[in-house]
């Protein structure tokens, strides 16, 4: 089925359609919350509230990520088990390769390669772990305001990265250029993509999957209408998912050709870029 669709990826029209929003959860306390327990116990300039004040930056921290890992569609309980997703761990390895990866989980090793987790952060966050997990020496008011501030940091800046990606995408290689007046009688141009076209979108709102949508036989053309009966669900175990995220995060189009299963080397996928 997948190879039968019919694509000219020499010559690609991409529109980039619905940025995903902010990340939801049904976690009983949110990373938000965290972070506000983090800097009352701050306020508190105790021994024992510096040390909860790190503390609960780090609970901010983990948090998030898994806030993340859930709305990127994985079960963010059974991530860390060596037995679990086996092909995303195998993706994280090959793209993580060559890269200090000491002190960080899984989880923020894939948060970094959709970009999703600020590089900067990183190897903050990877200090504030140690300096938690292994020295256990008491802190002081400047580490534990440093604490805060990192956490602060990611949680937001992760947040906003997610909630500004675009979750879903459409192209094809069947597209005009049509020309209409404008209330004020000025023409203006602009692509629209005929059947058959494809529209890949993760929808964590409503059930958290990646579907490959199959618009075809149709006598309508996008943007009049995106939604067709879906060809492809990619599941969290299967080795296109994370292909698949990281087209949408990475905006590395080139990449869609393996989603189909089309033998083509990436350097040869050509397309225009139309944002809707």
């Amino acid at each position: 089925m997948k190879q039968d669709i019919k694509i000219d990826w020499t010559n690609l029209l991409l529109m980039q359609h619905d940025i995903l929003g902010y990340p939801q959860s049904n976690f009983v306390v949110t990373p938000l919350e965290y972070l506000k327990y983090s800097k009352q116990d701050l306020k508190e300039e105790t021994e024992r509230g510096l040390i909860n004040s790190i503390g609960n930056s780090k609970r901010a921290i983990d948090c998030q990520v898994d806030l993340l890992i859930e709305a990127l569609g994985f079960k963010s309980e059974l991530f860390d088990n060596k037995n679990s997703y086996r092909n995303v761990k195998k993706f994280i390895r090959e793209n993580y390769a060559g890269k200090n990866s000491n002190g960080l989980t899984d989880k923020l090793r894939l948060l970094q390669i959709l970009n999703i987790a600020p590089v900067i952060l990183i190897s903050q966050i990877r200090n504030l772990r140690n300096t938690i997990e292994h020295d256990y020496q008491k802190p002081n008011k400047n580490s534990a305001e440093e604490a805060v501030e990192i956490a602060e940091l990611f949680v937001h800046a992760s947040g906003s990265i997610f909630e500004n990606s675009y979750g879903s995408i459409v192209f094809g290689s069947n597209f005009k250029i049509k020309t209409e007046l404008t209330v004020e009688k000025k023409p203006f141009s602009y692509y629209t993509l005929l059947p058959e076209y494809c529209f890949l979108e993760l929808n964590h709102y409503r059930d958290k999957k990646l579907r490959l949508h199959l618009i075809k036989n149709s006598h309508r053309s996008f943007p009049a209408t995106h939604y067709g009966e879906p060809i492809i669900d990619f599941l969290p175990e299967d080795k296109l998912y994370p292909i698949a995220l990281k087209i949408l995060f990475c905006e590395e189009y080139q990449l869609l050709p393996q989603l189909l299963e089309h033998e083509i080397d990436s350097k040869f996928v050509k397309y225009k870029l139309d944002d809707i």
